[in-house]
């Protein structure tokens, strides 16, 4: 049994966590705008979600965010960016919260030069986590888990002649944590440390006004594991983007974006160095009197030294929007993905440092949603569609000398996925909940859900009962999670169980420049196990001030 279950919790998927901020504004959007969509996250508490850096889709009015890194295990999101610090009253911030046993999240920001033409910010930020937990191989053994990060960065706005713009920015995070290895033959699981560098710089100049636009930028990306006695997996990203549009009309305009990317791996792959090239041509369309909208184009892609060598995926979205109580979209997307370490991490931290991986392609991504509403505050929401993934990267059990660890493993999985929000939005209150399907097999499912789950339920709830307390709480349910074993040859399907994770918040801005808040995490102490084989941390939050200056 506990042979099963060490099995179990070195292959376990847990999707990734996201706390959300005490100070979100909610808006139901029911206007169909033509911009690309982004991948869907489920997510639980607590948060372990590196985002990375990608290209921003060119619009007439684009000023890119440049190297948003931030710590793995943060609750607090940093204010990484010019454009989140609130320069026209005051120049820096400053956010923390602490909690028993041990649960700290700090950050800090200030804007140095602030004028039309040029803003200079920068951040900092740490957190950590100590708390104790089972074993997932030896129930009932209560060890220690650690999570400590810090991050760093700087971002450069600089206006450039009449109407150019660049931005430039660089950031640095280090993360640290404990591991078990679960392949010693012994009661007594010996803990050893994993620790990460990464690296993150920018910069990209666009210029341009109503009727044409250029933007050129350059990335570079280091991501490091550093764990000691075998050759760890790194990976540098080198990536260079370059868009145009023109206006063909007042409503109506032309766009063609290229994008080249060269990933250079160390030695755990045939080819250590791997390119992507992107090209995509757009034509965006808006009718006034009829209210629709969309655009027309092709994501065509050519890899080198990975996968097919040519591939084309539509980029098609007409959307219809006759009242302001209906709105009706259909899209169909798709397109070669450039994978890297650092995107993987976003799906855990706590994944096999061993092992590189390859380019992975979506032919076709068909959605359709329907939106009523809203009325009188109330909306539902209804979306269905069908996508089919190759060599995409599914978790995997991961059998190695360190006995740790998620792999993932190329597979095509194709499905169909539903899912419907209704939503009541009130001058002294949100409530909001949602239900999503999709099949869960070896080849069937949804892609973007990686742990195979075959229901989500979400709901949310912020009251607002005087102008400056918020109340907010919110949960989510996962069913049917599972993942696949191929170590004895045949793929073997073992069941993950549910995932479900209960959050509350409250906030008080007790003046402009001081605000009081305390977070509530996994309040029903429900064990689930995240990607990699780590218990998540029980009941537990945060108490912390937020303060501008």
């Amino acid at each position: 049994m506990k042979s099963y279950i060490l099995t179990l919790a070195a292959a376990a998927m847990a999707c990734t966590a996201a706390a959300q901020g005490l100070h979100q504004e909610v808006e139901v959007e029911r206007e169909i705008t033509p911009t690309e969509s982004e991948a869907t996250r489920y997510n639980l508490l607590p948060q372990v979600i590196l985002p990375s850096v990608t290209p921003v889709t060119l619009t007439l009015s684009d000023r890119a965010v440049t190297a948003p890194v931030r710590p793995a295990f943060s609750h607090l999101s940093p204010v990484a960016s010019n454009k989140g610090i609130d320069s026209d009253s005051y120049p820096g911030y400053f956010r923390a919260g602490i909690f028993p046993l041990f649960n700290a999240d700090a950050s800090a920001g200030y804007r140095f030069l602030n004028t039309d033409r040029t803003r200079l910010s920068a951040w900092l930020q740490y957190t950590g986590h100590v708390y104790r937990r089972d074993l997932p191989a030896s129930e009932g053994d209560r060890r220690y888990w650690r999570d400590h990060s810090v991050a760093g960065g700087a971002d450069l706005h600089q206006a450039v002649g009449r109407s150019g713009i660049i931005d430039a920015g660089a950031a640095y995070a280090y993360d640290r944590y404990n591991l078990y290895n679960y392949s010693v033959p012994s009661a007594s699981y010996s803990t050893f440390p994993q620790w990460v560098h990464r690296f993150n710089a920018d910069a990209v100049y666009s210029v341009g006004s109503e009727a044409f636009a250029f933007r050129a930028g350059l990335h570079f990306d280091r991501f490091s594991f550093g764990l000691r006695n075998f050759v760890p997996a790194r990976e540098h990203v080198y990536r260079l983007n370059l868009g145009a549009n023109i206006a063909t009309g007042d409503r109506s305009r032309f766009s063609l974006a290229l994008d080249g990317v060269l990933i250079h791996n160390s030695v755990h792959r045939d080819a250590t160095s791997r390119g992507l090239i992107k090209l995509r041509p757009v034509y965006e369309f808006f009718n006034g009197e009829s209210k629709f909208t969309g655009h027309i184009g092709v994501n065509a892609s050519a890899s080198v030294n990975d996968g097919s060598v040519f591939s084309i995926a539509p980029d098609v979205m007409l959307g219809w929007n006759p009242s302001s109580y209906f709105g009706l979209e259909l899209r169909a997307t798709g397109g070669a993905v450039a994978n890297t370490l650092a995107q993987l991490y976003e799906q855990s931290p706590y994944m096999y440092s061993g092992r590189g991986y390859g380019h992975s392609e979506v032919p076709y991504d068909l959605q359709a949603t329907v939106m009523i509403g809203p009325a009188r505050g109330a909306y539902i929401k209804v979306t269905g569609g069908y996508a089919r993934a190759t060599d995409w990267l599914m978790p995997d059990v991961a059998l190695a000398p360190e006995g740790h660890g998620v792999a993932y493993r190329p597979c095509t999985i194709r499905g169909w996925n539903y899912k419907a929000t209704l939503g009541w939005k009130h001058r002294y209150f949100l409530i909001e909940g949602s239900y999503a399907m999709a099949p869960s097999s070896l080849k069937g499912g949804f892609y973007q859900w990686r742990d195979r789950a075959r229901r989500v339920v979400d709901a949310k709830i912020e009251i607002y009962p005087v102008k400056k307390l918020t109340i907010e709480a919110g949960f989510q349910l996962r069913q049917g999670r599972a993942i696949y074993d191929f170590t004895g040859g045949e793929a073997q399907r073992l069941a993950l169980g549910n995932a479900a994770s209960l959050s509350a918040g409250i906030t008080y801005e007790v003046t402009r420049t001081l605000t009081l808040w305390a977070s509530g995490d996994n309040l029903l102490n429900y064990s689930y196990v995240y990607l990699g084989g780590r218990p998540a941390q029980g009941a537990t939050g945060l108490v912390g001030v937020a303060l501008k200056f």
